[in-house]
């Protein structure tokens, strides 16, 4: 009996130590995927700035307006929030099927756009990221990124089909201001929306993204909390504005004081969250956080201001 007892108690912190073991390597998976993942979600994002030619250093109520109804769309909901919006030019492939008159119509600006475009080859298109903390079966999370993207049109053969919402920037040389012209006019005749068909969709680029509301951070008597996050150097907007509501996911943008033609840097910084991942639950000590810095390559209006 004795033996038995003494085999037992050796067989339970055997047992013990070996589930010991088997957390900690889980828990120490579940860190470096969720590091690397932020890793590969921030070198996106930055490949993705390093092709724009204009960022904005303010998310206006005017903005807003033009873009979609995010908080209305499944799996984003009222939590979704614009934290990087920017205009990069793209290439526009399969043009050699193109018959200007059947596609664009016959009208002379009709036929110059389509002329335009042969010559061209590539328009602008707008680039929205997102965050949001919509609980989702798919995306265990405690939130994700979202990108979207808002071309001009779709071409399919002889097929051009203009997307809704889009207002061409360089026709009224409003980047600043858009969808509003320089006299003021709103030139946006109707809101994008990717709830309908042939609309382009929201696809999520990152999962186990940080809450962005955080408010413990690293401290003299808790080492293991994440660090507090930067703030903007000095002639830098921060997007969003607000640290206490959005601090796992922000940008800093050199201002321009309102200007085209100035050259734009971009801080991203970017907070993962291991927590969810393979039903890991411990947050502390498991939250990568990753920055980086992107000067545009192009520049509107570089010449001309």
């Amino acid at each position: 009996m004795i033996s038995l007892v003494i085999a037992g108690m050796i067989t339970t912190g055997l047992i013990s130590m070996m589930n010991q073991f088997i957390e900690s390597d889980k828990r120490e998976a579940a860190f470096i995927a969720t590091e690397k993942d932020t890793q590969i979600a921030l070198d996106y994002i930055t490949e993705d700035l390093r092709e724009a030619v204009f960022v904005y250093e303010e998310i206006t109520p005017r903005l807003r307006d033009a873009l979609p109804n995010f908080s209305a769309i499944e799996g984003l909901g009222a939590s979704a929030e614009p934290i990087l919006v920017f205009w990069k030019t793209e290439p526009i492939e399969n043009l050699h099927a193109l018959n200007c008159t059947m596609a664009f119509g016959s009208e002379l600006l009709q036929q110059e756009e389509c002329r335009l475009l042969l010559i061209k080859r590539n328009t602008y298109t707008l680039v929205v990221y997102l965050q949001t903390t919509e609980a989702s079966d798919q995306w265990l999370g405690k939130s994700r990124i979202v990108r979207y993207a808002l071309p001009k049109y779709k071409i399919n053969g002889e097929q051009v089909t203009f997307t809704t919402g889009f207002v061409d920037p360089a026709v009224y040389n409003n980047f600043l201001t858009w969808p509003y012209d320089k006299d003021g006019v709103n030139r946006q005749t109707q809101r994008p929306d990717p709830e309908v068909s042939d609309q382009p969709k929201p696809m999520v680029l990152a999962d186990f993204i940080d809450i962005p509301n955080r408010t413990e951070f690293r401290s003299s008597s808790n080492q293991n909390l994440p660090p507090n996050p930067p703030t903007c150097p000095n002639n830098y907007a921060r997007v969003p504005a607000d640290p206490g509501t959005h601090n796992s996911f922000f940008a800093c943008v050199r201002s321009t004081q309102g200007r085209l033609g100035a050259n734009q840097d971009i801080i991203v910084y970017l907070r993962g969250n291991a927590e969810g991942r393979d039903r890991l639950t411990k947050t502390v000590d498991f939250i990568p956080v990753v920055q980086g810095q992107v000067t545009l390559r192009g520049v509107i209006d570089k010449f001309g201001r």
